[in-house]
Protein backbone atom coordinates (compact mmCIF):
# COMPACT_ATOMS: atom_id res chain seq x y z
CA UNK A 1 0.00 0.00 0.00
CA UNK A 2 3.08 2.12 0.35
CA UNK A 3 3.31 2.79 -3.11
CA UNK A 4 -0.37 2.05 -4.48
CA UNK A 5 -0.92 -1.64 -4.80
CA UNK A 6 -1.99 -4.10 -2.20
CA UNK A 7 -0.80 -8.13 -2.20
CA UNK A 8 -2.91 -10.40 0.37
CA UNK A 9 -0.37 -13.06 1.32
CA UNK A 10 -0.36 -15.55 4.72
CA UNK A 11 3.58 -15.27 5.00
CA UNK A 12 6.04 -12.81 4.53
CA UNK A 13 8.11 -14.15 1.94
CA UNK A 14 4.95 -14.73 -0.44
CA UNK A 15 3.96 -10.97 0.44
CA UNK A 16 7.44 -10.03 -0.37
CA UNK A 17 7.39 -11.83 -3.66
CA UNK A 18 4.22 -10.66 -4.24
CA UNK A 19 5.44 -7.00 -4.05
CA UNK A 20 8.75 -7.84 -6.35
CA UNK A 21 6.00 -8.85 -8.59
CA UNK A 22 3.55 -5.91 -8.68
CA UNK A 23 6.93 -3.82 -9.30
CA UNK A 24 8.41 -5.48 -11.71
CA UNK A 25 5.09 -5.18 -13.42
CA UNK A 26 4.38 -1.61 -12.90
CA UNK A 27 1.74 -1.95 -10.51
CA UNK A 28 3.71 0.51 -8.61
CA UNK A 29 1.54 4.68 -8.89
CA UNK A 30 4.20 7.28 -8.94
CA UNK A 31 1.89 9.81 -7.05
CA UNK A 32 1.34 7.05 -4.23
CA UNK A 33 4.79 6.34 -3.99
CA UNK A 34 5.75 9.71 -3.67
CA UNK A 35 3.47 10.32 -0.88
CA UNK A 36 4.25 7.00 0.84
CA UNK A 37 7.95 7.35 0.59
CA UNK A 38 8.03 11.17 1.45
CA UNK A 39 5.85 10.48 4.71
CA UNK A 40 8.29 7.94 5.30
CA UNK A 41 11.05 10.28 5.21
CA UNK A 42 9.39 12.96 7.48
CA UNK A 43 8.66 10.18 10.39
CA UNK A 44 12.05 8.74 9.97
CA UNK A 45 13.38 12.13 9.92
CA UNK A 46 11.98 13.62 12.81
CA UNK A 47 12.80 10.71 15.15
CA UNK A 48 16.41 10.55 14.06
CA UNK A 49 17.71 14.41 13.74
CA UNK A 50 14.07 16.12 15.52
CA UNK A 51 12.76 13.94 18.02
CA UNK A 52 10.82 17.03 19.07
CA UNK A 53 8.78 17.68 16.56
CA UNK A 54 5.75 14.74 16.35
CA UNK A 55 6.92 13.56 13.05
CA UNK A 56 3.38 11.19 12.57
CA UNK A 57 1.57 14.06 13.36
CA UNK A 58 3.42 16.26 10.56
CA UNK A 59 2.96 13.29 8.00
CA UNK A 60 -0.77 12.78 8.78
CA UNK A 61 -1.30 17.05 8.20
CA UNK A 62 1.03 16.94 5.38
CA UNK A 63 -0.43 13.73 3.50
CA UNK A 64 -4.54 15.25 4.26
CA UNK A 65 -3.48 18.95 2.79
CA UNK A 66 -1.10 17.26 -0.17
CA UNK A 67 -4.25 15.20 -1.02
CA UNK A 68 -6.89 17.72 -0.73
CA UNK A 69 -4.97 20.93 -2.53
CA UNK A 70 -3.59 18.71 -5.47
CA UNK A 71 -6.80 16.58 -5.83
CA UNK A 72 -4.42 13.77 -5.88
CA UNK A 73 -7.31 11.54 -5.47
CA UNK A 74 -8.23 11.86 -9.41
CA UNK A 75 -4.20 10.39 -10.05
CA UNK A 76 -5.01 7.48 -8.10
CA UNK A 77 -3.67 7.84 -4.58
CA UNK A 78 -6.46 6.22 -2.04
CA UNK A 79 -7.54 7.97 0.55
CA UNK A 80 -9.03 6.95 3.84
CA UNK A 81 -12.77 8.61 2.97
CA UNK A 82 -15.67 10.16 4.81
CA UNK A 83 -16.35 8.07 7.78
CA UNK A 84 -20.20 7.03 9.35
CA UNK A 85 -21.47 9.99 11.21
CA UNK A 86 -22.19 8.96 14.73
CA UNK A 87 -21.87 6.50 18.06
CA UNK A 88 -22.38 3.11 16.32
CA UNK A 89 -25.78 1.73 18.40
CA UNK A 90 -25.74 -1.05 21.08
CA UNK A 91 -27.30 -4.42 20.19
CA UNK A 92 -26.98 -7.87 20.90
CA UNK A 93 -25.41 -9.58 18.29
CA UNK A 94 -28.33 -11.71 15.99
CA UNK A 95 -26.72 -15.63 16.63
CA UNK A 96 -28.52 -18.82 16.73
CA UNK A 97 -27.45 -22.16 17.68
CA UNK A 98 -26.70 -23.29 13.84
CA UNK A 99 -24.05 -21.05 14.64
CA UNK A 100 -21.94 -21.29 17.62
CA UNK A 101 -20.47 -24.36 16.43
CA UNK A 102 -18.36 -22.11 14.26
CA UNK A 103 -18.24 -19.23 16.52
CA UNK A 104 -16.19 -20.94 19.29
CA UNK A 105 -13.87 -22.66 16.74
CA UNK A 106 -13.36 -18.97 15.40
CA UNK A 107 -13.28 -17.27 18.41
CA UNK A 108 -10.86 -19.69 19.68
CA UNK A 109 -8.42 -18.74 17.01
CA UNK A 110 -9.20 -15.27 17.59
CA UNK A 111 -8.26 -15.45 21.16
CA UNK A 112 -5.36 -17.12 20.42
CA UNK A 113 -4.07 -14.37 18.05
CA UNK A 114 -5.07 -11.67 20.42
CA UNK A 115 -2.86 -13.03 23.00
CA UNK A 116 0.09 -13.58 20.01
CA UNK A 117 -0.56 -9.93 19.21
CA UNK A 118 -0.58 -8.69 22.82
CA UNK A 119 1.68 -10.47 25.31
CA UNK A 120 5.14 -10.18 23.45
CA UNK A 121 4.49 -6.70 22.86
CA UNK A 122 3.20 -5.66 26.15
CA UNK A 123 6.84 -7.67 28.29
CA UNK A 124 8.81 -6.04 25.49
CA UNK A 125 7.88 -2.61 26.47
CA UNK A 126 7.71 -3.41 29.96
CA UNK A 127 10.78 -4.94 29.83
CA UNK A 128 12.65 -1.49 27.96
CA UNK A 129 10.66 0.50 30.52
CA UNK A 130 11.66 -1.50 33.80
CA UNK A 131 7.51 -1.26 34.28
CA UNK A 132 6.04 -4.59 35.66
CA UNK A 133 2.61 -6.30 33.10
CA UNK A 134 0.35 -8.38 34.62
CA UNK A 135 -0.75 -10.93 32.07
CA UNK A 136 -3.86 -12.12 33.97
CA UNK A 137 -5.42 -8.55 34.27
CA UNK A 138 -4.75 -7.96 30.44
CA UNK A 139 -6.10 -10.56 29.12
CA UNK A 140 -9.50 -9.78 31.23
CA UNK A 141 -9.00 -6.34 30.04
CA UNK A 142 -8.87 -7.43 26.43
CA UNK A 143 -12.06 -9.79 26.80
CA UNK A 144 -13.91 -7.54 28.07
CA UNK A 145 -13.06 -5.40 25.23
CA UNK A 146 -14.40 -7.37 23.04
CA UNK A 147 -17.29 -7.96 24.48
CA UNK A 148 -18.02 -4.27 24.26
CA UNK A 149 -17.17 -4.78 20.60
CA UNK A 150 -19.28 -7.55 19.65
CA UNK A 151 -22.27 -5.36 21.59
CA UNK A 152 -21.42 -2.43 19.26
CA UNK A 153 -21.05 -4.56 16.05
CA UNK A 154 -17.26 -3.72 16.53
CA UNK A 155 -14.18 -5.47 15.04
CA UNK A 156 -12.22 -8.25 17.51
CA UNK A 157 -9.58 -6.24 19.68
CA UNK A 158 -6.20 -7.02 20.75
CA UNK A 159 -3.49 -4.78 21.88
CA UNK A 160 -1.88 -4.40 18.39
CA UNK A 161 2.00 -4.28 17.83
CA UNK A 162 1.64 -1.79 14.95
CA UNK A 163 -1.29 0.67 17.25
CA UNK A 164 1.35 0.23 20.17
CA UNK A 165 4.46 0.57 18.66
CA UNK A 166 2.98 3.93 16.64
CA UNK A 167 2.11 4.91 20.10
CA UNK A 168 5.21 4.74 21.96
CA UNK A 169 7.44 6.07 18.85
CA UNK A 170 5.27 9.19 19.31
CA UNK A 171 5.73 9.65 23.05
CA UNK A 172 2.89 7.21 24.52
CA UNK A 173 3.33 5.96 28.01
CA UNK A 174 0.59 5.58 30.22
CA UNK A 175 -2.64 4.50 29.71
CA UNK A 176 -4.37 7.92 29.56
CA UNK A 177 -2.83 7.58 25.86
CA UNK A 178 -5.79 5.66 24.78
CA UNK A 179 -8.55 7.50 26.73
CA UNK A 180 -7.69 10.45 24.88
CA UNK A 181 -7.40 8.14 21.70
CA UNK A 182 -10.60 6.91 22.21
CA UNK A 183 -12.01 10.48 23.15
CA UNK A 184 -10.58 12.02 19.87
CA UNK A 185 -12.05 9.26 17.55
CA UNK A 186 -15.58 9.64 19.69
CA UNK A 187 -15.10 12.86 18.82
CA UNK A 188 -14.12 12.68 14.87
CA UNK A 189 -17.30 10.77 14.09
CA UNK A 190 -19.56 12.87 15.91
CA UNK A 191 -18.40 16.20 15.08
CA UNK A 192 -16.06 15.85 11.77
CA UNK A 193 -16.44 12.87 10.13
CA UNK A 194 -14.89 13.91 7.14
CA UNK A 195 -11.65 15.42 8.93
CA UNK A 196 -9.50 12.54 7.54
CA UNK A 197 -11.08 12.00 4.15
CA UNK A 198 -8.30 13.18 2.67
CA UNK A 199 -5.94 11.23 4.33
CA UNK A 200 -3.66 8.75 2.35
CA UNK A 201 -3.40 4.83 2.75
CA UNK A 202 -0.23 5.23 1.56
CA UNK A 203 0.93 7.61 4.80
CA UNK A 204 -1.15 4.81 7.06
CA UNK A 205 1.23 2.46 5.40
CA UNK A 206 4.33 4.48 6.72
CA UNK A 207 3.27 5.06 9.80
CA UNK A 208 3.44 1.10 10.45
CA UNK A 209 6.48 0.71 8.65
CA UNK A 210 8.45 2.97 11.10
CA UNK A 211 6.46 1.64 13.66
CA UNK A 212 7.34 -1.86 13.00
CA UNK A 213 11.49 -1.15 13.21
CA UNK A 214 10.98 0.20 16.81
CA UNK A 215 9.78 -3.28 17.88
CA UNK A 216 12.99 -4.78 16.54
CA UNK A 217 15.22 -5.11 19.52
CA UNK A 218 18.55 -6.03 18.17
CA UNK A 219 20.73 -5.56 21.11
CA UNK A 220 18.65 -7.81 23.17
CA UNK A 221 19.65 -10.50 20.61
CA UNK A 222 23.39 -9.30 20.75
CA UNK A 223 22.69 -9.97 24.36
CA UNK A 224 21.05 -13.66 23.94
CA UNK A 225 23.56 -14.52 21.53
CA UNK A 226 26.44 -14.49 24.98
CA UNK A 227 24.28 -15.61 27.64
CA UNK A 228 22.04 -17.96 26.39
CA UNK A 229 22.02 -19.32 22.40
CA UNK A 230 19.48 -21.73 23.12
CA UNK A 231 16.87 -18.82 23.99
CA UNK A 232 18.06 -17.39 20.81
CA UNK A 233 17.81 -19.82 18.62
CA UNK A 234 14.12 -20.26 20.06
CA UNK A 235 13.67 -16.14 19.23
CA UNK A 236 14.59 -16.45 16.05
CA UNK A 237 13.36 -19.92 14.70
CA UNK A 238 9.96 -18.48 16.59
CA UNK A 239 10.52 -14.87 14.17
CA UNK A 240 10.74 -16.95 11.35
CA UNK A 241 7.93 -19.08 12.28
CA UNK A 242 5.63 -16.22 12.82
CA UNK A 243 6.84 -14.85 9.51
CA UNK A 244 6.47 -18.18 6.66
CA UNK A 245 3.86 -19.03 8.72
CA UNK A 246 1.47 -16.65 9.92
CA UNK A 247 0.89 -15.60 13.70
CA UNK A 248 -0.89 -18.16 14.55
CA UNK A 249 1.29 -21.13 13.03
CA UNK A 250 3.89 -19.29 14.20
CA UNK A 251 2.77 -19.11 18.02
CA UNK A 252 2.25 -22.80 18.04
CA UNK A 253 5.73 -23.72 16.78
CA UNK A 254 7.21 -20.98 19.13
CA UNK A 255 4.86 -23.23 21.86
CA UNK A 256 5.73 -26.30 20.94
CA UNK A 257 9.46 -25.35 21.46
CA UNK A 258 9.72 -23.88 24.54
CA UNK A 259 7.50 -27.01 25.56
CA UNK A 260 10.21 -29.33 24.07
CA UNK A 261 13.22 -26.62 25.57
CA UNK A 262 11.23 -27.14 29.34
CA UNK A 263 10.75 -31.24 29.00
CA UNK A 264 14.68 -30.75 27.51
CA UNK A 265 16.01 -29.09 31.01
CA UNK A 266 13.40 -31.29 33.26
CA UNK A 267 14.61 -34.17 31.71
CA UNK A 268 18.61 -33.88 32.81
CA UNK A 269 18.55 -31.70 35.38
CA UNK A 270 21.84 -29.94 37.21
CA UNK A 271 22.85 -32.02 40.39
CA UNK A 272 25.62 -32.22 42.56
CA UNK A 273 27.58 -34.08 45.40
CA UNK A 274 28.37 -31.74 47.62
CA UNK A 275 31.12 -31.11 50.49
CA UNK A 276 32.92 -28.73 52.79
CA UNK A 277 35.68 -26.28 52.24
CA UNK A 278 38.22 -25.81 55.10
CA UNK A 279 37.88 -22.21 56.65
CA UNK A 280 34.76 -21.94 54.84
CA UNK A 281 30.88 -21.88 55.63
CA UNK A 282 28.50 -24.45 53.82
CA UNK A 283 27.84 -27.51 51.38
CA UNK A 284 29.60 -26.71 48.13
CA UNK A 285 29.43 -28.37 44.76
CA UNK A 286 32.65 -30.43 44.31
CA UNK A 287 32.43 -30.48 40.46
CA UNK A 288 32.91 -26.48 41.18
CA UNK A 289 34.91 -26.60 43.78
CA UNK A 290 37.83 -29.77 43.39
CA UNK A 291 38.76 -28.83 47.23
CA UNK A 292 36.16 -29.37 48.89
CA UNK A 293 36.27 -32.37 51.25
CA UNK A 294 33.81 -35.16 51.16
CA UNK A 295 32.73 -36.71 54.78
CA UNK A 296 33.94 -40.24 55.06
CA UNK A 297 31.52 -42.78 53.79
CA UNK A 298 28.73 -40.36 53.08
CA UNK A 299 27.58 -39.19 49.98
CA UNK A 300 25.77 -35.39 50.43
CA UNK A 301 23.66 -35.48 46.94
CA UNK A 302 21.70 -32.43 45.28
CA UNK A 303 19.48 -32.81 42.64
CA UNK A 304 17.83 -29.58 41.09
CA UNK A 305 14.73 -29.97 39.94
CA UNK A 306 11.25 -31.36 40.79
CA UNK A 307 11.10 -34.88 40.34
CA UNK A 308 8.52 -36.64 37.62
CA UNK A 309 8.74 -39.36 35.51
CA UNK A 310 10.70 -37.89 32.31
CA UNK A 311 13.52 -37.65 35.41
CA UNK A 312 13.41 -40.17 37.87
CA UNK A 313 15.74 -43.45 36.27
CA UNK A 314 18.37 -39.77 35.58
CA UNK A 315 18.15 -39.05 39.32
CA UNK A 316 18.68 -43.20 40.38
CA UNK A 317 21.64 -43.43 38.05
CA UNK A 318 22.86 -39.90 39.39
CA UNK A 319 22.58 -41.68 43.16
CA UNK A 320 24.25 -44.95 41.86
CA UNK A 321 27.16 -42.87 40.10
CA UNK A 322 27.67 -40.72 43.18
CA UNK A 323 27.92 -43.79 45.32
CA UNK A 324 30.58 -46.09 42.67
CA UNK A 325 32.37 -43.20 42.28
CA UNK A 326 33.75 -42.90 45.94
CA UNK A 327 36.79 -45.23 46.71
CA UNK A 328 35.72 -45.99 50.44
CA UNK A 329 32.04 -47.92 51.32
CA UNK A 330 29.24 -45.75 51.56
CA UNK A 331 27.32 -45.93 54.59
CA UNK A 332 24.52 -42.89 53.66
CA UNK A 333 23.52 -40.86 51.38
CA UNK A 334 21.88 -37.65 52.57
CA UNK A 335 19.51 -36.32 49.99
CA UNK A 336 19.65 -32.14 49.86
CA UNK A 337 16.01 -31.83 48.98
CA UNK A 338 15.37 -28.77 49.13
CA UNK A 339 15.28 -28.00 45.63
CA UNK A 340 13.06 -31.02 44.71
CA UNK A 341 9.45 -28.97 44.68
CA UNK A 342 7.32 -32.07 43.97
CA UNK A 343 7.47 -35.80 43.70
CA UNK A 344 4.80 -37.41 40.73
CA UNK A 345 3.77 -41.25 41.25
CA UNK A 346 6.86 -42.37 38.77
CA UNK A 347 9.31 -40.92 40.73
CA UNK A 348 8.03 -42.47 43.75
CA UNK A 349 8.05 -46.03 42.42
CA UNK A 350 11.76 -44.97 41.57
CA UNK A 351 12.59 -44.43 44.93
CA UNK A 352 10.63 -47.30 46.18
CA UNK A 353 13.17 -49.17 44.34
CA UNK A 354 15.76 -47.02 44.54
CA UNK A 355 15.39 -47.70 48.83
CA UNK A 356 15.32 -51.30 48.29
CA UNK A 357 18.65 -51.21 45.90
CA UNK A 358 20.26 -49.40 48.66
CA UNK A 359 19.31 -51.23 51.11
CA UNK A 360 20.62 -54.21 49.73
CA UNK A 361 23.99 -52.44 49.45
CA UNK A 362 23.66 -51.22 53.14
CA UNK A 363 23.27 -48.01 52.45
CA UNK A 364 20.57 -45.16 54.50
CA UNK A 365 18.70 -42.74 52.39
CA UNK A 366 17.92 -39.77 54.70
CA UNK A 367 16.43 -36.30 53.18
CA UNK A 368 17.14 -32.81 54.60
CA UNK A 369 15.18 -29.64 53.87
CA UNK A 370 12.63 -31.15 51.88
CA UNK A 371 9.31 -28.78 52.02
CA UNK A 372 6.43 -29.80 53.94
CA UNK A 373 4.21 -30.69 51.26
CA UNK A 374 6.14 -33.01 49.21
CA UNK A 375 7.23 -34.51 52.78
CA UNK A 376 2.98 -35.34 52.85
CA UNK A 377 3.68 -36.68 48.96
CA UNK A 378 5.99 -38.99 50.55
CA UNK A 379 4.00 -39.99 53.09
CA UNK A 380 1.25 -40.24 50.95
CA UNK A 381 3.12 -43.08 48.92
CA UNK A 382 4.08 -44.96 51.72
CA UNK A 383 7.64 -43.56 51.44
CA UNK A 384 8.19 -41.60 54.74
CA UNK A 385 7.49 -44.63 56.66
CA UNK A 386 10.32 -46.68 54.60
CA UNK A 387 12.93 -43.69 55.02
CA UNK A 388 11.67 -42.77 58.56
CA UNK A 389 10.24 -39.82 60.11
CA UNK A 390 13.25 -39.45 61.82
CA UNK A 391 15.10 -39.86 59.20
CA UNK A 392 13.57 -36.51 56.96
CA UNK A 393 15.77 -34.05 58.83
CA UNK A 394 14.93 -29.94 58.48
CA UNK A 395 18.54 -28.95 58.08
CA UNK A 396 21.77 -30.41 56.11
CA UNK A 397 23.80 -29.50 59.37
CA UNK A 398 21.22 -31.58 61.79
CA UNK A 399 21.53 -34.58 59.27
CA UNK A 400 25.23 -34.19 59.22
CA UNK A 401 25.48 -34.27 62.97
CA UNK A 402 23.33 -37.57 63.11
CA UNK A 403 25.50 -39.27 60.36
CA UNK A 404 28.88 -38.80 62.71
CA UNK A 405 27.11 -39.46 66.15
CA UNK A 406 26.04 -43.01 64.31
CA UNK A 407 29.22 -43.83 62.60
CA UNK A 408 31.25 -42.42 65.77
CA UNK A 409 33.40 -39.76 64.29
CA UNK A 410 33.75 -36.26 65.07
CA UNK A 411 31.73 -33.70 64.02
CA UNK A 412 33.48 -30.96 62.42
CA UNK A 413 32.46 -27.08 62.85
CA UNK A 414 28.85 -27.17 61.01
CA UNK A 415 26.50 -24.75 59.59
CA UNK A 416 23.48 -25.74 57.05
CA UNK A 417 24.60 -22.94 54.48
CA UNK A 418 24.71 -24.31 51.02
CA UNK A 419 27.15 -22.99 48.21
CA UNK A 420 26.89 -23.22 44.45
Amino acid sequence: KLVGFASQSASVPRELWSFAKGLAAGDALLSTTVIGLASLAIIVGCRHWAPRVPGVALAVVGSIAAVGLLDLQRRGVVAVGTTPRGFPRLALPNVSTRDLGNLIVDATGLAFLALADTSPVSRALALKRGDHVDSSHEMVAIGASNIAAGLFHGFPVSGSASRTAVAETNGARTQLTGVIGSAAILAILVFANDLMSNLAIATLAAILISAAFVLADLPTLAWLAKVSRVELALSLVTTIGVAWLGPMRGLGVAVALSVIDFLRRAWRPHSAVLGRIINRKGYHDLARHPDAVLAPGLVLFRFDAPLFFANADHFAQEIRAAIDDRPEPIRWVVLAAEPITDIDTTAAEMLGSLLDELDSRSVTLVVAEMKGRVKDRLRLYGLADRIGEQSLYPTIGSAMKAYYHAVGLANPADDDAVGP
